[in-house]
C-alpha cells in the first residue's frame, strides 16, 4: 500500500519536521502505522528521515516512547555510531530514558548472550574445518572440498539450507575451544526467544536500516524482537545488495510480505526515488547501470556542478604517486570539505597512502577498514603473538599451530601447510585434553624435533619453538600494556626473523595503532581495571571481535583522507570521491568456486557494487585505473589473468563503464590532467 497517492500536511512546527523537504521525507517521519517499507536509493535521504523518526517516536511532544523501546539497527559499527551521534543531537535537552538502542546485529546479539563471547575468526574457521574432516573424515566424501564445506556451514548459519552433520561437528570443534561463529549469534538468540529465554529484550518499535543485506536467521531474529503490538520499519535498496557472501536474501526486501511472521499484516510503502546528494549526471549515470533492476529509476533532485573524470596511468605505482598530488592539492585547496577514496584493492590503498603521506605528512591519511587485516603473513603471524601474549585461549594456540615459518629463499614462499597440520594438532589437542597451555608448549619443544607426531608434526614442533624464541625475546622490556603493544607491531622488532614489504609494515602499524586505540579507551571508561595484564586481554578481545565483525578500524577522530575498499563504501558521503584500480581485472575480477553463487549472479553483484559506489559524491567523481602492470604484481594485487606481453599484462577498462561513459567525460592520461576543481 502506497500512502503517498494523496496529498498530506504536516505541523511544521514540530522539532522533528523542520526544515525537511520533501513529502516522501514527511510522510515516512510522521505517519504511524504497523509495518513500513522505505525503498530509497543512495542520496535519497532516508537516514535523515530515519533520525528524525526516531525523534518524533521518543520526543515528549511526539509519541513519547521511553527510548529503550526504540532499536536502530545500522549495518556497521561505524554507521551505528554516526546514527547515535546524529540521534542524540537531536534529542539533547530532554531525559536520559529518550535514548534508543542502536547497535549493529551482532552487537545485538552480544549485548543479549553476553559481550564476554569469544567469537571465531575468519582464519580459525578454516583451520576448525581442515579439523572436522581430520576428526570426521566421511565428511571429505560428502563435500568435494573445503570451498564447498565452506559454503555449506555459511548456507546451515544463514537459514539457506540445513546441513546438520556438518554444523554438530562444527559445533563440537568450537566448545572444545570455547568460542562460537558471528554467523550463529542470529540464530542462537532466535533459538533463545523461541525457548521462551530473553522475553524482556523486546522492543515496541524497530528500525532495520539496510534490510536487503540480512541473511534469513538474522531478519527472523529482528521480527521475534518485535512486540505483537510493535511498529516495524525497514529501509533498503534491492540495488545496492552486495554481500551474497554473507547468505543475505537479496529480494527479501520486496518479498517482506511473505514472511511467515509477517504474513496477512498491510504493509504500507514511502517509495523514495529523488537522489539529492549527486549531480545528475552521476544519477543518470546510475540509473542507466541498474537499468535492469525492477526498481524504479532514481530523480535527480540536486543542483550541484559534476566534476566528473576518468584518468589513466601507466601502473599502479604511477596511479598511486599521480592521485596523491591531486589529493594533496584538493586537500589544501578544500580544508573544509570532505574527501574520500575508494580502492579495488587493498593493496593500492596502502601504495596511495605511503605516496600521500610522504608527499604532506600534515594530511591526516588512513586506510579505514579491517577486512583481510590479517591477510599476510607478518601481520597475522604478529597479532596472534599478541593474543598468546594477551589472552591465550585454546583458539588462539590452534591458529599458532596451523601454520609453517615461511621458506626464507622460495620464489613463492608460503605460510599455509598442507591441510594446516590438522593431523598432528587433533593428536596434540587429544594428549592435552583439550587444554593447550605455554607449559605444554614448553614441554614440546623439550621433545625431539623428529619425533612421530602426525601429518604436520614437524611443523606443529616448529611453531612452539618459534613461540618460546619471540617469547624470550620479548624478555623484561615489555613494562606496560602500551609496550606490549607498540613493540609486538613493531615492524622494526621484526625485521631480524621475517622480510617485511611495504605493505607487512602498514599492516602492522594498522594493528598497533587499532590496539593503542582500544587500550585508551579501556583507560578512559568507567569500568577500567588497574591491571596491565587485564587490560591487554581487554584489548586483545576488543581487536579480535572488531576483526571477526569485519568493523572498519578508525583510528583518528579528524581524517583528511579516509581510505576503504569499495564493499567499505556502504553509507559512506563525501564531497569529492577518488575511486582508484577500476579496471576489469579488479572489478569484477576474477569468478571461482568460493563465490556462493554462479558466475552470472557474482558479475551482477560486481555490477551493483559499481553502483553502490560511484553513488557516494556530492560533487566530485574520479574514476582512475592504471594500463598495465607486472605480471608478478598483478598476482600480488589479487587481479584476475590476462593476456601478457614479456613480464607485463595489460589492463582493460572495467566492464561496467561501458554503461556510465555516456555521462563522463573521455579518459586523460594522468601524467596531462589537471586535477579537479
Amino acid at each position: 500500500m502506497n500512502m503517498l497517492s494523496s496529498p498530506m500536511t504536516w505541523d511544521n512546527s514540530a522539532p522533528w519536521n523542520f526544515d525537511v523537504e520533501g513529502n516522501e521525507t514527511l510522510a515516512f517521519i510522521n505517519i504511524d502505522t504497523p509495518i513500513i517499507r522505505v525503498e530509497a536509493g543512495p542520496g535519497t535521504g532516508k537516514t535523515f528521515g530515519l533520525i528524525r523518526r526516531v525523534q518524533r517516536i521518543v520526543h515528549p511532544d511526539g509519541l513519547n516512547v521511553d527510548g529503550s523501546e526504540v532499536l536502530v539497527v545500522a549495518f556497521n559499527r561505524v554507521i551505528a555510531r554516526e546514527l547515535k551521534g546524529s540521534i542524540l543531537k537531536r534529542l539533547e535537552g530532554l531525559s536520559s530514558k529518550s535514548e534508543p538502542v542502536i547497535r549493529t546485529i551482532h552487537s545485538l546479539c552480544l549485548r543479549v548472550l553476553g559481550d564476554d563471547i569469544r567469537l571465531i575468526m575468519d582464519h580459525e574457521r578454516t583451520l576448525m574445518l581442515f579439523d572436522v574432516r581430520v576428526i570426521y573424515p566421511e565428511l571429505i566424501k560428502e563435500y568435494k572440498d573445503l570451498h564447498e564445506l565452506a559454503q555449506a556451514l555459511r548456507d546451515h548459519e544463514a537459514g539457506h539450507r540445513l546441513h546438520p552433520k556438518l554444523w554438530h561437528a562444527a559445533q563440537e570443534w568450537m566448545a572444545r575451544h570455547d568460542c562460537r561463529s558471528i554467523n550463529e549469534m542470529p540464530s542462537l538468540v532466535t533459538d533463545h526467544l523461541r525457548g521462551g529465554d530473553f522475553q524482556d529484550v523486546r522492543f515496541s518499535h524497530v528500525v532495520i536500516d539496510e534490510f536487503q543485506d540480512l541473511t534469513y536467521t538474522e531478519r527472523e531474529l529482528l521480527f521475534r524482537m518485535l512486540r505483537e503490538t510493535g511498529s516495524l520499519v525497514v529501509l533498503g535498496d534491492t540495488r545496492q545488495s552486495i554481500y551474497a557472501f554473507r547468505g543475505n536474501i537479496r529480494d527479501g526486501f520486496a518479498k517482506l510480505e511473505q514472511h511467515p511472521l509477517v504474513i496477512n499484516r498491510t504493509i504500507v510503502d514511502f517509495p523514495n526515488y529523488h537522489n539529492r546528494r549527486c549531480p545528475r549526471a552521476i544519477v543518470e549515470a546510475a540509473n542507466n547501470l541498474m537499468s535492469l533492476s525492477s526498481s524504479r529509476p532514481m530523480s535527480a533532485a540536486s543542483d550541484a556542478a559534476a566534476s566528473l573524470h576518468i584518468v589513466t596511468w601507466s601502473t599502479p605505482t604511477a596511479e598511486a604517486r599521480g592521485m596523491a598530488r591531486t589529493l594533496r592539492d584538493s586537500v589544501r585547496r578544500h580544508p573544509d570539505q570532505r574527501h574520500l577514496v575508494l580502492v579495488t584493492r587493498r593493496a593500492l590503498g596502502f601504495m596511495l597512502q605511503d605516496e600521500l603521506t610522504t608527499l604532506d605528512p600534515a594530511i591526516a591519511v588512513h586506510v579505514v577498514f579491517s577486512e583481510s587485516i590479517l591477510e599476510r603473513w607478518p601481520a597475522r603471524e604478529a597479532f596472534l603473538l599478541f593474543c598468546l601474549l594477551a589472552d591465550p585461549d585454546p583458539a588462539t594456540w590452534r591458529s599458532w599451530f596451523g601454520y609453517q615459518v615461511p621458506p626464507a629463499r622460495s620464489a613463492k614462499p608460503t605460510f599455509r601447510p598442507s591441510n594446516r597440520n590438522a593431523s598432528g594438532y587433533v593428536l596434540l589437542l587429544d594428549a592435552e585434553d583439550d587444554r593447550i597451555t605455554e607449559e605444554s608448549v614448553r614441554r614440546l619443544v623439550m621433545e625431539p624435533r623428529s619425533k612421530s607426531r602426525g601429518q604436520g608434526g614437524t611443523n606443529i614442533w616448529d611453531r612452539a619453538h618459534r613461540y618460546i624464541t619471540l617469547k624470550n625475546a620479548l624478555g623484561g622490556d615489555v613494562e606496560s600494556a602500551t609496550s606490549v603493544i607498540e613493540t609486538v607491531f613493531d615492524s622494526q622488532w621484526w625485521k631480524d626473523t621475517q622480510t617485511l614489504t611495504r605493505e607487512d609494515k602498514l599492516d602492522l602499524r594498522i594493528l598497533k595503532n587499532a590496539a593503542l586505540g582500544l587500550l585508551a579507551e579501556i583507560a578512559d571508561s568507567d569500568d577500567r581495571m588497574n591491571e596491565s595484564e587485564t587490560d591487554l586481554r581487554k584489548v586483545a578481545r576488543n581487536l579480535r571481535q572488531q576483526i571477526a565483525t569485519r568493523e572498519p578500524f578508525v583510528i583518528a577522530d579528524k581524517i583528511d583522507v579516509p581510505i576503504y575498499t569499495l564493499y567499505g563504501s556502504k553509507g559512506l558521503t563525501a564531497d569529492h570521491v577518488f575511486v582508484l584500480g577500476v579496471c576489469d581485472e579488479a572489478i569484477p575480477g576474477e569468478y571461482d568456486d568460493s563465490y556462493p553463487g554462479t558466475e552470472a549472479e557474482f558479475i551482477a553483484e560486481q555490477r551493483r557494487l559499481m553502483y553502490v559506489t560511484i553513488t557516494r559524491s556530492r560533487r566530485s567523481l574520479v574514476i582512475s585505473r592504471p594500463l598495465k602492470v607486472k605480471v608478478g604484481e598483478a598476482r600480488r594485487l589479487g587481479l584476475a589473468r590476462r593476456r601478457t606481453s614479456g613480464n607485463w599484462m595489460e589492463l582493460k577498462m572495467s566492464q561496467y563503464m561501458r554503461s556510465i561513459l555516456s555521462w563522463l567525460p573521455d579518459a586523460v592520461d594522468g601524467e596531462s590532467w589537471q586535477g579537479i576543481e
